[in-house]
């Protein structure tokens, strides 16, 4: 029906909802994280055609990204499932490694949905983690909550973006989303999706 309403074009959008991301990390470990996004398009995302991809600038290789799981440096992930219909919320789950520091350091890490070989689309959504060397590392604020605070952190830790709290998976064994098995599930799920076409 939408594409009759729409004269038989694709028309694609999004929204941002929850995300779960460590706040903190020590150079060389790996986490499992994801973004979710309500699909506005007029037609259904799916693993091979959605994909989130970085931007700041676009296309950028980031320094998160681990062989073998994302699809290249500048392809996270496609979406989970192949059935996210217009009006239901897809979600994006991925491995990231920190990269090497040597003094604790900030990154901002910015995605956005892309159709490939068609457009762009969607909010930019932001992964804001500081990586901590390997020896000595220290806490750059240890008396804060590691995950951190405000309103759109959720008592489980999921951040949210757009700005309320929800719920959600958490590697750290709790949340709502199926907690360390999920992650782990997810994970495996992830690494078995086909690599980015040239």
């Amino acid at each position: 029906m939408a594409l009759v309403q729409t004269g038989g074009q694709p028309q694609f959008g999004a929204a941002s909802g929850a995300a779960e991301f460590p706040s903190t990390m020590v150079s060389g470990e790996e986490a499992v994280v994801w973004f979710e996004f309500a699909n506005q398009s007029n037609v259904t995302w799916g693993l091979d055609e959605t994909r989130l991809g970085t931007q700041e600038p676009q296309d950028r290789a980031s320094p998160f990204y681990v062989e073998g799981n994302w699809l290249s440096p500048s392809r996270p992930t496609g979406a989970d499932h192949s059935n996210y219909a217009p009006g239901s919320t897809g979600r994006f789950t991925f491995a990231i490694r920190a990269p090497e520091v040597t003094e604790p350091t900030t990154f901002d890490e910015a995605y956005a949905l892309v159709q490939e070989g068609v457009t762009w689309f969607g909010p930019t959504v932001h992964m804001t983690i500081t990586v901590l060397p390997r020896d000595g590392a220290t806490d750059p604020d240890p008396g804060a909550d590691p995950i951190g605070d405000g309103p759109d952190q959720a008592s489980d830790g999921s951040h949210s973006l757009d700005g309320t709290a929800e719920g959600g998976c958490s590697t750290g064994g709790a949340g709502g989303g199926g907690g360390f098995a999920f992650g782990l599930a997810a994970l495996v799920a992830v690494r078995r999706r086909r690599p980015r076409s040239a």
